[in-house]
């Protein structure tokens, strides 16, 4: 079964996916939504970069946000090369290699999918022209925690 990753979903005793195992009476295969999963993924990678959000809007997002008209797109800066150990810089030519393979395939079910191997190769230094989009939404995703409040 696909579902989105809500607690009245995965809920361990009362959550709809085990409510339809048990009215099944069998085991199911669990198929999170692939966003959720990469957001719980994502929270802890940005968290440990840049800290935990004090509250629902992420402030880095909404400075960005704001400062957009005056970002220079003009001149994206990819990763620098020459910082990187010669095992970084290894990974680094392979993903370009398989983002560019993907990339020719072709075939990107969704608009952002294809936006996102773009933006890739763009950083990782593989030439690929490529416009940035506006910024949308800045808050956190529905997987990621919100603090308590007092």
């Amino acid at each position: 079964m696909a579902f989105d990753t809500t607690a009245a979903n995965t809920g361990m005793v009362q959550g709809a996916c085990i409510r339809i195992e048990r009215a099944l009476e069998k085991p199911l295969v669990w198929l999170a939504c692939r966003h959720h999963i990469l957001e719980v993924v994502l929270k802890d990678v940005f968290e440990t970069c840049m800290g935990p959000s004090s509250g629902p809007n992420i402030a880095l997002f909404k400075r960005l946000q704001n400062n957009w008209p005056i970002v220079d797109q003009s001149r994206p800066q990819p990763l620098t090369p020459t910082a990187l150990s010669s095992d970084e810089e290894a990974h680094r030519l392979e993903m370009l290699g398989h983002l560019k393979r993907l990339l020719d395939c072709g075939n990107h079910p969704r608009e952002d999918y294809k936006e996102i191997i773009l933006l890739s190769v763009a950083y990782l230094g593989g030439g690929v022209p490529t416009t940035f989009r506006a910024p949308g939404a800045y808050h956190m995703p529905d997987g990621w925690p919100r603090p308590s409040t007092p």
